[in-house]
């Protein structure tokens, strides 16, 4: 009997603590998503910065949306002036604005620049603030468009980087960034009026792995697209436990709208640049990274739609435009270093930022002579040149769904 008596009292002990931390579970829980909401809203003393905008709501995949009260408002020290919008209803649909008043104003409005990082970059960190002074200091307004940058935004695949793509590039859906920037006569944002771009005199886009292909497609949605800078980029992934040179444990996933006949922008208006060391586009191929720089070749190949020997670490398009790409030796997939006096900020390096952003700036640039000769003739794309804002709330795009199983293979 004792010892019965003894095991109830245990089992009820036992019971009290189970309670007691599954409360704990919960308010701690709850804590955190208030600290998450109030992270996502930003700070009352970050919203009172905010630029006066209209009090208007808008739809976004049926879902009503302020633009003044969730995306916070980025730190002045760095960059200003300086502002922000949400384009979307996912956590992380924001973007960051800048430019150099003296060189872009209302009276003298400038061409549009837009970054999209990589995977779970942030939404705002030094490498973007340094890509957007520099822009800026090239004579455009910069912009970095954030987004849902989780990894598992790979296993989508094609479909997934057309979503996000169309979501900040399509300027004829309401609420795009492109649309809020070029496209919002009425001033619906509350950007138009306080924003120096036309984006008549040009769109240049740059991006970095994910972000990359998600910038790879930017012209698909719009013909405002004029040039393409791509860092990272290919047309079959690796994930892989023991990256080049090992190599092992790793599983593969084609990427076939990366290919240079699926992107509409023309060839002669973009530059990829990969790094010969490169895990996840080439260089893990093979076991144990075998040929890994022709198979990071191949790649590029593919994307770019140049074709030059092996032998070459560039390849570029024989006219003027200089559009291509380059091969960096001894980088893996992140080599854009932006610490003063690395490699990739030598001004002699010739796939390190200097001089592909004064490529970038100079073939997106269209002056007023060319305003009305785009770059590719829209109409052989069966794209049409923007009109009038459209006043229907977006629709998302069609998405046919496969199981994780058919999109990864593995080796």
């Amino acid at each position: 009997m004792t010892n019965i008596i003894c095991t109830i009292q245990s089992s009820m002990m036992w019971s009290r603590a189970l309670v007691f931390i599954l409360i704990s579970l919960l308010g701690l829980a709850s804590s955190k998503a208030a600290e998450d909401v109030a992270n996502l809203r930003g700070s009352d003393e970050a919203l009172a910065r905010h630029e006066p905008v209209d009090d208007t709501i808008w739809w976004e995949q049926g879902r009503m949306l302020r633009p003044d009260t969730v995306c916070p408002y980025p730190d002045s020290t760095n960059l200003s002036p300086v502002r922000s919008g949400q384009y979307g209803s996912s956590t992380g649909d924001c973007f960051y604005m800048y430019w150099d008043p003296t060189k872009c104003n209302m009276k003298s409005k400038c061409p549009l620049y837009v970054y999209v990082d990589g995977t779970i970059s942030g939404d705002f960190d030094d490498r973007d603030t340094v890509f957007m002074k520099e822009m800026a200091a090239r004579g455009y307004v910069a912009v970095t468009a954030d987004y849902d940058d989780a990894s598992m935004g790979y296993i989508d695949g094609c479909q997934g980087f057309e979503r996000k793509s169309q979501k900040i590039f399509d300027d004829s859906t309401v609420g795009s960034v492109l649309h809020q920037l070029c496209q919002d006569d009425n001033n619906a944002f509350g950007h138009r009026n306080d924003v120096p771009v036309d984006c008549n005199k040009g769109v240049a886009v740059n991006g970095y792995s994910q972000g990359s292909h998600v910038t790879a497609l930017a012209g698909n949605f719009s013909p405002l697209v004029t040039a393409g800078l791509y860092w990272g980029n290919g047309n079959r992934g690796k994930l892989c436990a023991m990256k080049y040179p090992a190599c092992s444990m790793c599983g593969s996933m084609d990427v076939p709208c990366m290919n240079s006949n699926q992107i509409e922008l023309p060839k002669e208006k973009r530059r990829y640049i990969n790094g010969d060391k490169d895990s996840y586009f080439g260089a893990c191929e093979n076991w144990f990274g075998r040929n890994n720089r022709n198979n990071v070749i191949d790649q590029l190949q593919a994307i770019s739609g140049m074709t030059c020997p092996y032998s070459q670490n560039n390849c570029f398009s024989p006219n003027p435009n200089q559009a291509g790409y380059y091969v960096a030796i001894g980088e893996t997939h992140d080599f854009m270093d932006v610490t003063p006096g690395s490699f990739f900020m030598n001004i002699y390096n010739p796939w390190g930022l200097p001089q592909t952003f004064d490529w970038l700036a100079e073939e997106a640039y269209i002056r007023q002579s060319e305003e009305k000769m785009r770059s590719y003739d829209a109409s052989s794309t069966g794209m049409s040149f923007p009109t009038s804002a459209v006043t229907q709330p977006p629709t998302s795009a069609p998405t046919v769904k496969q199981s994780i199983w058919q999109r990864l293979k593995w080796w």
